[in-house]
């Protein structure tokens, strides 16, 4: 729960169900969910937070699911979809279209 206290941080046990996604993407993607699932309660908040992150850090068109429960089916960019789930909760992060790389991101926007 969001206590404030950055040093509170739980450990949450991960398991990845589908990784279509670069491996740095994929340990960015968890890490994102656990500092929002650290920040806030509600699920549409995290998934917001996660999916905010990716939009800025890669561009393109990112889409977040999160939560104990729920159904999908979706279309994305070959090679940019995970899943995985942090302790009881599940999250779906897929691009509906190409992403850039961070480092373009960076070089578009210098000084930004």
């Amino acid at each position: 729960m969001a206590d404030g206290d950055p040093g509170a941080a739980l450990v949450r046990k991960e398991t990845i169900h589908q990784m279509d996604i670069p491996e740095e993407m994929c340990r960015k993607a968890i890490g994102k969910a656990n500092e929002a699932m650290d920040q806030h309660t509600i699920e549409k908040d995290i998934a917001t937070a996660i999916k905010t992150s990716f939009d800025k850090d890669y561009g393109g068109t990112w889409h977040c699911v999160a939560g104990r429960s729920f159904g999908c089916s979706v279309t994305h960019e070959t090679k940019y979809l995970v899943f995985f789930q942090l302790d009881q909760t599940y999250v779906l992060l897929f691009c509906s279209d190409e992403p850039a790389t961070g480092a373009e991101t960076a070089d578009a926007n210098p000084g930004k």
